[in-house]
């Protein structure tokens, strides 16, 4: 909901309603070196910063579209927007935040399992007490979230969906390493899927399945043959690990491996890094389909080193797959076409509206609605009138149907 409260996907522009709304959110981010800091989803300032968590302010200026009136929306209230801002923020700013202060101490408070290294042997930063926050990283989030609220509407949703993901791997870290794996390659995954471009053809169907296929094609006319072919693969999900790793390959920042690797102390180098794009996508596979769990080994030894050798298969760490996925997303964000302005329907992704289906009894008696589109739903609702008649007969009679059954 961060976008539609920034007006951008209104109808009307003319005199919006605006509210200010103030929250708190829980973070390891200490802002006491910046104090307050303002960015296209909101502002932040600090409000006790002595012990961990920090308690920080959010306040956002909600726009309503439309003035005060009877039966408009007034508010969404701050529920609507802060947890999708607390995700933005602790995937921008690389640490922890939650508007659920018991979620943000029990990430910070972690205590190591017996026999198991603490999730900050495994992840840098995140976990870490307190992060003092530089005037350089608070400049990339306001440039991040400026350029994230620019997107086109269908962009945006599906950048959220991966950061939520990607947030989400953050939060598993501390109880199931192998579902916090599987959830950072599903966040580049959905990304891939709703944008690679990516046109399948016939050779890419597997050539144990096309070659089968192919011998009973060769009785068909030359114009049938090719039509069956696009119509087994309008419903195939085909090569989808190789999508998967050229949308990586073309979303990875220009300076990935010099200027973004500069702080990692063994950072992954380009031929490593296809070697091991190449295991990735199989890995969620494996977990998905079959719940195969990662190695012992691979959980015990794979460190702050971005790639780890497990069984001879190159496989990404933790630490590598955490700042591979951040930087693909941001930077499709950067690329990805910007818009200023874009009516749509927006109110339905507010987590405080639902969708209820009313009882035919308020509707189905209005011939006026009824289409040829809307008759499956009038007949279903008939018969569900009909026998609720019959079940409760003489109490519920059916009132007069003449003029829809004229209809």
């Amino acid at each position: 909901m961060l976008q539609a409260a920034t007006g951008k996907l209104f109808t009307e522009l003319h005199n919006p309603q605006v509210n200010t709304l103030r929250g708190v959110v829980y973070t390891n981010l200490d802002l006491s070196s910046v104090h307050t800091f303002s960015s296209a989803v909101g502002t932040l300032s600090a409000l006790e910063t002595v012990t961990t968590p920090h308690a920080l302010c959010y306040e956002l200026n909600e726009h309503i579209e439309g003035g005060p009136a009877e039966g408009l929306l007034a508010s969404r209230m701050i529920g609507a927007y802060i947890d999708d801002f607390a995700d933005v923020a602790s995937f921008a700013l690389r640490a922890i935040f939650s508007p659920d202060v018991r979620i943000a101490e029990r990430l910070l408070h972690l205590r190591a399992r017996v026999g198991e290294p603490h999730p900050s042997e495994r992840l840098t930063r995140f976990y870490e007490p307190s992060l003092r926050a530089s005037n350089e990283e608070m400049e990339v989030f306001g440039t991040f979230t400026e350029q994230l609220i620019g997107l086109k509407r269908s962009s945006y949703q599906s950048v959220i969906k991966a950061i939520r993901s990607y947030v989400a791997a953050v939060h598993r870290m501390s109880d199931n390493l192998d579902l916090a794996y599987t959830l950072l390659v599903m966040s580049i995954e959905s990304l891939a899927q709703d944008f690679d471009g990516y046109v399948v053809v016939w050779e890419d169907m597997p050539s144990e399945k096309r070659g089968s296929i192919d011998k009973i094609l060769e009785t068909f006319q030359v114009e049938d043959a090719q039509a069956l072919r696009y119509a087994i693969l309008e419903t195939e999900h085909l090569r989808l690990g190789h999508r998967f790793s050229k949308f990586i390959q073309e979303y990875l920042p220009p300076d990935y491996y010099s200027e973004l690797a500069s702080k990692e102390k063994h950072p992954i180098g380009n031929r490593e890094l296809l070697s091991a794009l190449k295991n990735l996508y199989g890995t969620r596979s494996d977990y998905v389909h079959t719940l195969k769990p990662l190695t012992k080994e691979f959980l015990n030894f794979s460190g702050h080193a971005e790639t780890y050798a497990d069984h001879d298969k190159l496989m990404f760490t933790f630490q590598g797959l955490f700042r591979l996925v951040r930087a693909v997303i941001m930077e499709f964000v950067r690329r990805a076409d910007k818009i200023s302005h874009e009516p749509c329907s927006y109110e339905y992704d507010n987590p405080g509206v639902l969708r209820i289906s009313l009882c035919p009894s308020m509707w189905i008696y209005a011939p006026i609605h009824l289409t040829a589109e809307t008759c499956p739903q009038f007949f279903e609702g008939l018969v569900g009138l009909i026998s609720q008649a019959l079940e409760a007969f003489p109490h519920k009679p059916l009132m007069n149907l003449g003029p829809v059954v004229e209809a």
